[in-house]
C-alpha cells in the first residue's frame, strides 16, 4: 500500500505520497495522513512564519477597540514580541497574559487571526511549480490542501518555472492592456437642481 519513492514537494519540504496518492508522511516511519491534511498544515505553518505584528499596531488596533490607555501602556515591543512567539507557537504566556490583560490579549488574538487570514490567502490559489517523483508540473492548493494540477508533467523542475514566468509575464502583459485608461476619458457632469419650499 505504502510507496517508496512517490513524493511531493511544498515549501521546501518533500512529503512522502502512498501508491495512490491519497495518503502521506512526511517521514515514512511516520503515521500517514490524508495528503491534503499534510498540505494544509504545511501551507499554514509557511503562512504562520509571514505574520508579524509590532507594538505600534497592535496599540492601534486596541485604542480603535475601545481599550483603555492605562492598559495600552503596558504594550510594549517585548511584550508584543513574546505574545506572538507563543499565539505562533500555540501555546499562551501566563506572565505575559496576567501582565498585559485579558482585553489586550484577546485583542492580539483576534488581531492575529486578522493576519493570519491574509498571510494564508496570499498562498492559496497562487501558482506553483510543484515538484514530484514523475517530474515537475504547474498547480494551485487550496485553503484545504487541495492540489489542482493546471499544466502537463515537465521533465525538469526548472523547465516549469520558466513556462510559469512566461504564463506570469503573459498576464501581466494583459492586464496592462485591459487596464489602459482612454487618452481622454468621458466626463459626465450632473446639474444638481435647487429645491425651494
Amino acid at each position: 500500500m505504502k510507496a517508496q519513492n512517490l513524493f511531493e514537494i511544498w515549501f521546501g519540504q518533500k512529503i512522502w505520497l502512498s501508491d495512490d496518492r491519497k495518503l502521506a508522511t512526511v517521514h515514512k516511519e511516520d503515521t500517514w495522513m490524508p495528503s491534503a491534511k499534510i498540505r494544509k498544515n504545511l501551507l499554514l505553518t509557511k503562512a504562520l512564519q509571514d505574520i508579524e505584528i509590532s507594538d505600534f499596531r497592535l496599540k492601534h488596533y486596541l485604542s480603535q477597540k475601545g481599550i483603555p490607555v492605562h492598559q495600552l501602556q503596558r504594550v510594549t515591543a517585548e511584550s508584543t514580541s513574546k505574545l506572538l512567539r507563543a499565539i505562533k507557537g500555540g501555546r499562551y504566556l501566563m506572565n505575559e497574559i496576567t501582565f498585559v490583560s485579558g482585553a489586550v490579549m484577546e485583542g492580539m488574538m483576534e488581531l492575529f487571526g486578522h493576519e493570519q487570514h491574509k498571510a494564508v490567502s496570499r498562498y492559496i490559489n497562487r501558482l506553483y511549480a510543484i515538484e514530484n517523483d514523475m517530474g515537475c508540473y504547474i498547480g494551485t492548493i487550496d485553503i484545504d490542501g487541495n492540489v489542482k494540477p493546471l499544466s502537463v508533467i515537465y521533465k525538469s523542475k526548472e523547465l516549469a518555472l520558466s513556462r510559469l514566468r512566461e504564463y506570469k509575464r503573459d498576464v501581466q502583459q494583459e492586464n496592462k492592456k485591459t487596464h489602459a485608461f482612454p487618452a481622454e476619458p468621458e466626463l459626465q457632469i450632473e446639474k444638481m437642481e435647487e429645491k425651494r419650499i
